[in-house]
Formats: structure tokens, sequence, C-alpha cells
């Protein structure tokens, strides 16, 4: 698998991760419909209604389709074509080889780590301090029943720990992608440029 590779994987998996972190718990056939089980009570979490449930499969959907309809008919492309030379674009004391390899192994999970810190972060301490799960009036996608105490708090530890371990692999990956850019090849498109130039250059 090549670098570009990589990176759009990863691209495509942080547009569909607000809607598997949404779906997740909830069952194919509970997507849209209310769930049917006996003896519900107070053990169990509120559930979202049938209207509900719509409104945010078209909230996903109204950022998840112009997301992937740009990524996979613009970027895809342009990056596959920025990658092979990368070498040839400067900014500044930057070079097109450092924004891929950064960005793939820094800013990619760096992003992932962003995304749940924002998404279930404050959820996962809060979820531990008061050791209690689902949250009090927390509403879900199918039947859950509470959990409290130490059993309650694997979820988000699980969670935070996931984080730590995706800022951590941003750390690393800073490393390895300043060692992979120590030495830049130079750009032979320029350089045949050049060469092109230097015969087709009238001589005195």
């Amino acid at each position: 698998m090549t670098t570009s590779e990589i990176l759009i994987y990863g691209f495509v998996l942080v547009g569909i991760v607000g809607a598997i972190m949404a779906m997740i718990k909830a069952p194919k056939e509970l997507w849209f419909s209310l769930p049917k089980y006996e003896n519900k009570g107070v053990d169990y979490a509120p559930e979202y209604s049938k209207k509900e449930r719509i409104m945010i499969m078209l909230k996903i959907l109204a950022w998840a389709i112009p997301f992937i309809t740009i990524f996979e008919f613009w970027f895809v492309d342009w990056f596959s074509e920025y990658s092979r030379n990368a070498n040839c674009y400067n900014y500044g004391s930057l070079n097109g080889v450092h924004l891929v390899f950064y960005g793939i192994f820094v800013f990619v999970p760096l992003s992932f780590a962003i995304i749940l810190l924002l998404t279930q972060g404050r959820r996962s301490f809060k979820v531990i301090r008061i050791e209690q799960n689902p949250l009090p009036n927390e509403k879900v996608f199918s039947p859950t029943k509470y959990k409290y105490g130490k059993a309650a708090t694997i979820q988000p530890i699980v969670v935070l720990l996931l984080i730590m371990c995706l800022f951590g692999l941003s750390v690393w990956g800073g490393f390895q992608a300043h060692e992979i850019t120590k030495d830049i090849k130079p750009c032979t498109v320029n350089k045949s440029l050049n060469q092109i130039g230097a015969i087709n250059a009238p001589t005195g």
C-alpha cells in the first residue's frame, strides 16, 4: 500500500466515523423504528424517537455526502498527482514531501484523536466521575440497560486510552516523518524543464 493510499483511506474513515458512531449501537432493523421489548423500566436509558432517528440520519448525510463526493471525485486524483511530484513544491523552508509524510504520519492519527476527544472525551470523563453509563437522561438508539460502578467506566476508559494512543502515534509519526524527509530527492521535473530550456536557448 502506497503512502497516498494510506492517507486516502484515512480521510475516508474520518468522513464516515461520525456515521459509525451514531449507528454503532443500533441494529439495522431499529434504525427507523421504535424497538419492542418487554420489561422496560427505570433501569433502561431513554431512546430516540423515530422522528429523532430520522433527523440524526439527515444531519449525518448532510455533511457526509458532500464530503465523500469531494473526496472521491477530486481529492483522490489531486493527492495522487501531488504525491508523485511532491518534491517539486516548495513553501519557504517546507517542501511538498514534508506535507505528504507529516500529513500521513502526524495529521491523520491526530485528526482521529481530536475527533474522538471532541465527540467522546467530555462524556467519557463524566461517566467515569459519576460511574453511570449511559449518563442520566442520555438517549440511546437501542435498548440499553444502565451500568453503575466500575462496570460503567470500562467503555469510557477504553475510549480515553484510544485517544491517548492516537496522540502518541502522531508523536511517533512525527519522528518517522522527520527521518524520511531528511534527504529529499531533487525535482526531476524541474531539472528536465531546465534542460529543455537550455537546449532551446538562442546561442550568440
